[in-house]
Protein backbone atom coordinates (compact mmCIF):
# COMPACT_ATOMS: atom_id res chain seq x y z
CA UNK A 1 0.00 0.00 0.00
CA UNK A 2 1.37 3.48 -1.31
CA UNK A 3 2.50 5.61 1.26
CA UNK A 4 -0.27 8.37 2.44
CA UNK A 5 -3.39 5.98 1.61
CA UNK A 6 -2.85 3.77 4.83
CA UNK A 7 -4.37 4.34 8.31
CA UNK A 8 -3.63 6.33 10.88
CA UNK A 9 -3.12 5.38 14.58
CA UNK A 10 -4.38 7.55 17.60
CA UNK A 11 -2.64 5.91 19.99
CA UNK A 12 -3.20 6.10 24.04
CA UNK A 13 -0.67 6.37 26.58
CA UNK A 14 -0.91 2.72 27.66
CA UNK A 15 -2.81 0.18 25.61
CA UNK A 16 -1.64 -3.30 25.32
CA UNK A 17 -3.52 -3.77 22.12
CA UNK A 18 -1.50 -1.57 20.35
CA UNK A 19 1.58 -3.65 19.59
CA UNK A 20 -0.82 -6.47 18.60
CA UNK A 21 -2.16 -4.14 16.20
CA UNK A 22 0.99 -2.85 14.88
CA UNK A 23 2.72 -6.01 14.54
CA UNK A 24 -0.74 -7.15 12.16
CA UNK A 25 -0.02 -4.30 10.35
CA UNK A 26 3.29 -4.70 9.55
CA UNK A 27 3.18 -8.35 9.14
CA UNK A 28 0.58 -7.61 6.43
CA UNK A 29 2.93 -4.75 4.77
CA UNK A 30 0.00 -2.42 6.05
CA UNK A 31 1.28 1.48 5.69
CA UNK A 32 -0.02 3.38 8.67
CA UNK A 33 1.14 6.64 10.67
CA UNK A 34 0.74 7.58 13.99
CA UNK A 35 -0.93 10.68 15.13
CA UNK A 36 1.23 12.96 17.08
CA UNK A 37 -1.91 13.08 19.73
CA UNK A 38 -1.07 16.49 21.50
CA UNK A 39 -0.84 18.45 18.21
CA UNK A 40 -4.35 20.82 17.36
CA UNK A 41 -4.76 19.29 14.01
CA UNK A 42 -4.87 15.86 16.00
CA UNK A 43 -7.49 16.24 18.51
CA UNK A 44 -9.61 18.71 16.06
CA UNK A 45 -9.70 14.84 13.81
CA UNK A 46 -10.45 13.03 17.09
CA UNK A 47 -13.55 15.09 18.14
CA UNK A 48 -14.70 15.07 14.54
CA UNK A 49 -14.79 11.52 14.95
CA UNK A 50 -16.86 11.17 17.81
CA UNK A 51 -14.08 9.02 19.29
CA UNK A 52 -14.10 6.95 22.05
CA UNK A 53 -11.08 6.61 24.77
CA UNK A 54 -9.95 3.34 23.22
CA UNK A 55 -7.27 2.69 20.94
CA UNK A 56 -8.44 3.02 16.92
CA UNK A 57 -7.37 3.72 13.20
CA UNK A 58 -8.63 5.88 11.28
CA UNK A 59 -8.39 5.30 7.23
CA UNK A 60 -9.96 8.42 5.28
CA UNK A 61 -13.19 9.29 7.25
CA UNK A 62 -14.01 5.67 8.66
CA UNK A 63 -12.82 5.32 12.21
CA UNK A 64 -12.36 1.72 13.84
CA UNK A 65 -12.68 1.28 17.07
CA UNK A 66 -10.94 -0.83 19.42
CA UNK A 67 -14.05 -3.23 19.97
CA UNK A 68 -14.25 -3.14 15.94
CA UNK A 69 -10.46 -4.17 15.31
CA UNK A 70 -10.22 -6.38 18.52
CA UNK A 71 -12.17 -9.95 19.03
CA UNK A 72 -10.51 -10.71 22.21
CA UNK A 73 -6.98 -10.16 22.12
CA UNK A 74 -7.04 -10.94 17.95
CA UNK A 75 -7.10 -9.09 15.34
CA UNK A 76 -10.27 -8.56 13.45
CA UNK A 77 -8.54 -9.12 9.98
CA UNK A 78 -11.49 -9.47 7.90
CA UNK A 79 -12.51 -5.57 8.90
CA UNK A 80 -8.76 -4.15 8.21
CA UNK A 81 -8.87 -5.92 4.86
CA UNK A 82 -11.96 -4.65 3.54
CA UNK A 83 -10.77 -0.80 4.17
CA UNK A 84 -7.28 -1.74 2.23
Amino acid sequence: MAEGTGFTEYPLKFCPRREIQKEFLKAHRIWYETADMPSANTLTELLAGFFEMAYFLRKGKTFLMSKELFTVDCVNEERIFHLC
